[in-house]
């Protein structure tokens, strides 16, 4: 998808290679990762919570089936997975 240019006006960067090498050129390695940081304060909380749902429910349904972490079926495996991801 392209962004709305004027007519006759060419875009900035012609593809990804290219908006990297001119990022680079123009700020160094920092221009690279500018944002980096809200990202990561956006992605943490929220991978913590999917693996701390997904090891609650495992430990569930071990429990449940008195088995170890390690004998859970792969379908309880997907199954705590998919319960971890529901929002």
């Amino acid at each position: 998808m392209q962004a709305n240019l004027e007519k006759g006006a060419k875009p900035k960067y012609t593809g990804m290679v290219d908006c990297g090498k001119k990022l680079f050129a123009e700020g160094g390695i920092r221009s690279l990762y500018k944002g980096s940081a809200a990202t990561l304060i956006r992605d943490v909380p929220g991978s913590i919570a999917w693996f701390g749902a997904y090891e609650i429910v495992k430990d569930y349904l071990c429990s449940v089936q008195g088995i170890e972490k390690g004998q859970l079926s792969p379908a309880a495996t997907m199954f705590a997975g998919g319960c971890a991801g529901i929002r």
